[in-house]
């Protein structure tokens, strides 16, 4: 899954996304298994370093297993700047 993908899921929802639903959203084989989660959550923990994704700690309560609530992933101004690039030169739908 290339970043441009990553961003144009992340584009097409109203709200902000946990690791977990954009997996689901991804529609790839294997999106449930913790190997690709842990795929995807490196990838988006590098979008936001790079300054594409904004991430807030998501509103909904902890599990009562986890440490801390999951993150909310939303595009930034920059993010949007570069996906419309990639779509301008076909690297992404």
């Amino acid at each position: 899954m290339t970043r441009f993908q990553i961003l144009a899921i992340i584009a097409g929802q109203n709200q902000a996304l946990t690791c977990a639903e954009i997996a689901e959203l991804s529609g790839r084989p294997g999106w449930y298994t913790r190997s690709f989660r842990a795929s995807l959550a490196t990838r988006l923990r590098k979008l936001w370093k790079w300054g594409l994704l904004r991430r807030d700690l998501h509103p909904w309560n902890r599990a009562a297993h986890s440490r801390q609530r999951p993150y909310a992933w939303r595009l930034s101004a920059r993010g949007r700047q570069r996906l419309s690039w990639a779509r301008s030169e076909g690297k992404v739908n």
